[in-house]
């Protein structure tokens, strides 16, 4: 039987600790280089779902777009039921959303599509936010 060293074995320990505590910071916190803030709303009241969504650039000379698709489940996939888009001037919030009426019976979401250029138009970016489900 050979013996492995001690030193190769803490290594490999300390390495699967590095790795694991990174990717469990990424889990609970996105950043995005140059996404200030990006929003997801979403609320079903009385069959009518209320969706928003706002992308934020992180500098005046950025240009923000957004999509907000109201998504329902199908199988084991997302269909888009309907969908807002809208963009900003340089350094702006983008936002937009609606309301839809409901079929009873389903699951739905939102998901909200970022979009973040620079002035001459080259798309640096593309954040994005998900709710959580909600059936009705």
């Amino acid at each position: 039987m050979q013996k492995k060293p001690i030193g190769s074995c803490l290594v490999v320990l300390l390495m699967i600790l590095f790795l694991f505590g990174s990717a469990q910071a990424e889990t609970f916190s996105l950043k995005y280089l140059h996404t200030d803030n990006i929003k997801c709303g979403f609320s079903i009241s009385n069959g009518i779902a209320s969706c928003v969504g706002a992308v934020t650039p992180s500098s005046k000379s950025l240009k923000a777009s957004v999509s907000v698709k109201l998504q329902k489940k199908s199988g084991n996939r997302w269909a888009t039921v309907t969908s807002w888009y809208a963009s900003s001037a340089a350094g702006k919030i983008a936002s937009t959303g609606g309301t839809k009426k409901l079929v009873k019976g389903n699951s739905y979401r939102v998901a909200v599509y970022g979009k973040i250029k620079n002035s001459s138009g080259t798309l640096l970016e593309s954040p994005i936010k998900i709710s959580g489900v909600k059936t009705y």
